[in-house]
């Protein structure tokens, strides 16, 4: 796991961590799991009923609910960046392995709002988030909260390349960047 050390602290390997080793696929993975999610829950439905979507519908459904969470997060909640990436990857990362037939999308949206805020510790109240989505109440965000815990797995570590670019461009604004050296060397003979 940790390999290596940085100003007194230990820093993780990401191959190591929960993402890398259990979130990362290939598109034949990402394809079998939403075939196999959406096959198990047509089978255990009600043969006649009408309004079954395939894995690809479902997979329409999530791309369309994951814009409209984008525009809640930046137009208006306006999160951080680092918080509607989370918020997001949650979002795919529970229907990838749960039914958008079975689940109140719009609850399981404001929930992963609302664990992202708590996980990025940026804090919005449940009541503000519900108050911008129509039906979804600060009951239902908490009824919700377990359901998409246990199926994240409890992994709510999300590792963007944004804390890296900050780092990186703090280091260049200071001259401590490869690429700082590499335009202005330290000595110059002249």
């Amino acid at each position: 796991g940790i390999n290596a050390e940085y100003g007194g602290f230990r820093m993780l390997n990401y191959g190591d961590s929960s993402q890398g080793r259990y979130w990362i696929f290939t598109a034949e993975d990402l394809h079998e799991i939403r075939l196999y999610t959406n096959k198990s829950v047509v089978t255990v439905t009600n043969e006649q009923r009408h309004d079954k979507l395939t894995a690809a519908e479902e997979l329409t459904m999530v791309r369309h609910y994951t814009t409209r969470m984008r525009d809640l997060c930046e137009k208006t909640l306006k999160i951080p960046e680092r918080v509607k990436t989370s918020a997001i990857t949650y979002f795919k990362r529970f229907f990838l392995y749960n039914s958008i037939m079975v689940h109140d999308v719009l609850a399981i949206m404001a929930t992963c709002v609302y664990l992202a805020c708590k996980a990025e510790e940026t804090r919005i109240p449940a009541k503000d988030i519900c108050a911008k989505i129509k039906g979804v109440t600060v009951d239902s965000i908490i009824e919700k909260e377990l359901v998409v815990l246990t199926a994240l797995k409890f992994h709510l570590t999300i590792y963007t390349p944004y804390r890296p670019l900050h780092g990186f461009i703090l280091d260049f604004q200071v001259g401590r960047s490869p690429i700082f050296f590499f335009f202005y060397p330290l000595s110059t003979n002249k």
